[in-house]
């Protein structure tokens, strides 16, 4: 590993590992909604797992990122409209909301 290769913040590492979560979500409902995979999701949650593993030498985020992946993968969502026509991602095991 290169040392002078600049390293993200914590603050950073959490944003990305958020995003990545709503990716891992939008994924989770749309296999749920249209019973097909989506290989669009899988690139997006290949590329913050490649910038997480680049960002952190101790792979502490991506370690965490596969556990995020884990965890949603055992729960059902769904895409959903809010009051104002917006997307939303509702969990149907437990109902709670998302992005």
């Amino acid at each position: 590993m290169d040392e002078n290769r600049p390293k993200l913040n914590s603050v950073a590492i959490e944003k990305i590992l958020n995003m990545y979560r709503d990716v891992c979500i939008a994924e989770n409902a749309f296999n749920n909604d249209c019973n097909h995979y989506n290989y669009n999701y899988e690139q997006r949650r290949i590329a913050f797992e490649q910038v997480l593993e680049l960002a952190d030498l101790k792979d502490d985020a991506l370690s965490r990122a596969w556990q995020i992946r884990k965890e949603i993968k055992r729960q059902r969502w769904r895409l959903a409209l809010d009051e104002h026509g917006a997307n939303k991602y509702v969990r149907l095991d437990n109902n709670e909301s998302g992005m």
